[in-house]
């Protein structure tokens, strides 16, 4: 199934163009108050000496991504160590707010406790633990304005009734405790006790020895965390800050159902595509149509934000884009009609795709179908399929496909869940045939900027 990198290039300007957009496709928020934030050192309640620091380091990148202007974790370090003393985050109690706001210069301070960061092997129960809780403190007003807190396991057992005991009595009071756990992943294998046994000590070293000891969990335990957090308020990172680029700090895409599984057919064609997100108590989240055509390996899509919910701190420059995607030079334009500039982008080049471990966005999954019915969806006779989007890892999300019977089969329709969302795709007013060539030039008068920054700065 033919995988389209035009949708994935649209959707990952919605995400990280300009002001950029997180799932469930929220803006920076420029009235949050917390301008500046400090991720102080975390209290460690686990024997192990360096999960502290990995946590604190994803979840500063996780605030990046989410809008925070975050102090670099060196320099707040050394501040902490050369005026107050504190170099471990149990020291934390020994300085009040008011002396950690005037050292750090912020108004916001984050504080973090590691609950659990264990391996456990016994062969029998194989388990991968990583919990922790986090709160944010208005520096100003000395208030909580942040707090959230969860754990994440893997977890995988011996073949029979042993293991499944084992594992129903390890997870029992999971949701019981004041911060619950999430089970990521469970399975249970033929091999015997001692061959899990190896296993479980074999990959624990690894993971050791590469320094990506429980680095998936943390990845998975933060995102779920941050859920919760409000939008930070934008804007560029302080001075030191480290990031990615010298213009925009590079963004991570987020995880998403995949969209490498969306099969349209080989027919050139125009239609609208209408996109909407649900959380999973119904509540919508993000709703927007754009248009768009296809010639051959060409496409153009539209994207105007201030159609879209929720949008309307969308940056005017960036209010409107176009992206033509050209296969046939392996490169695609993004337009800015507003500022009349456009931005290149090579197929190969490192931010056309995520480097996020946990990552599936352009993945390419395992599909299994199952055909469940016929309906007709904006008068096209449709085969409604049952689907599973089997990724590399493990995961799996669930939907719906529904095929056009007129239309060689395209998909017109899909609706895949993921845990954070269900995200439904419609095509309408579907016109076959080859779209005018003028659609897929840049337009007269356009001139090449070099960056977003460009596109921000006013009188250019």
């Amino acid at each position: 199934m033919k995988t389209y990198h035009w949708l994935a290039t649209l959707l990952v300007l919605v995400f990280i163009g300009g002001c950029a957009m997180t799932p469930p496709m929220i803006p920076c928020n420029p009235a949050n108050p917390i301008k500046r934030l400090a991720v102080l050192p975390m209290q460690n309640d686990t024997s192990d000496l360096g999960g502290p620091e990995l946590v604190r380091k994803k979840m500063a990148e996780a605030l990046i991504r989410n809008h925070y202007n975050i102090k670099p974790i060196e320099e707040t370090d050394q501040i902490l160590r050369d005026q107050l003393g504190i170099t471990l985050g149990g020291q934390l109690e020994m300085a009040s707010i008011e002396k950690l706001k005037e050292a750090l210069d912020v108004e916001g301070l984050m504080f973090g406790t590691l609950i659990n960061f264990e391996e456990i092997t016994t062969g029998l129960y194989n388990a991968r633990k990583v919990r922790a809780k986090f709160k944010i403190i208005n520096a100003i007003n000395k208030e909580t304005f942040w707090f959230n807190g969860i754990g994440v396991k893997t977890q995988n057992s011996a073949g029979g009734l042993a293991g499944a005991a084992t594992t129903a009595v390890a997870n029992k009071d999971n949701k019981k405790e004041e911060i619950p756990w999430v089970i990521l992943s469970s399975r249970s294998s033929n091999q015997g006790i001692l061959d899990n046994l190896v296993i479980g000590l074999a990959t624990k070293l690894v993971t050791k020895a590469t320094k990506t000891h429980l680095a998936y969990e943390s990845s998975q335990m933060i995102r779920r965390i941050i859920t919760t957090l409000p939008m930070g308020p934008g804007g560029l990172m302080v001075a030191s800050a480290p990031i990615p680029s010298a213009e925009m700090p590079q963004m991570r895409m987020p995880v998403m159902p995949s969209i490498g599984h969306l099969g349209y057919g080989d027919r050139d064609f125009e239609a609208v595509m209408f996109f909407t997100a649900v959380d999973p108590k119904g509540t919508q989240l993000s709703s927007f149509k754009m248009p768009f055509a296809r010639a051959g390996n060409k496409t153009r899509v539209e994207l105007v934000f201030s159609k879209m919910q929720k949008s309307a701190q969308i940056p005017t420059a960036l209010s409107k884009m176009i992206n033509i995607e050209r296969g046939d030079k392996k490169l695609s334009y993004t337009l800015y009609p507003i500022k009349k500039k456009y931005i290149v982008h090579q197929d190969d080049e490192p931010n056309a795709k995520t480097d996020a471990e946990d990552d599936h966005f352009f993945e390419v999954p395992k599909i299994e179908k199952e055909k469940v019915g016929s309906e007709i969806i904006d008068g096209h006779p449709t085969d409604k399929y049952r689907v599973k989007v089997i990724y590399k890892n493990g995961d799996m999300h669930q939907g719906y496909y529904w095929n056009a019977k007129d239309l060689d089969g395209m998909t017109i329709k899909s609706e895949v869940k993921s845990d954070e969302f269900t995200q439904t795709i419609l095509l309408k007013n579907i016109k076959l045939g080859t779209p005018p060539a003028a659609l897929f030039e840049i337009p007269s008068g356009y001139i090449e900027a070099k960056g977003f920054m460009e596109l921000m700065m006013k009188g250019n």
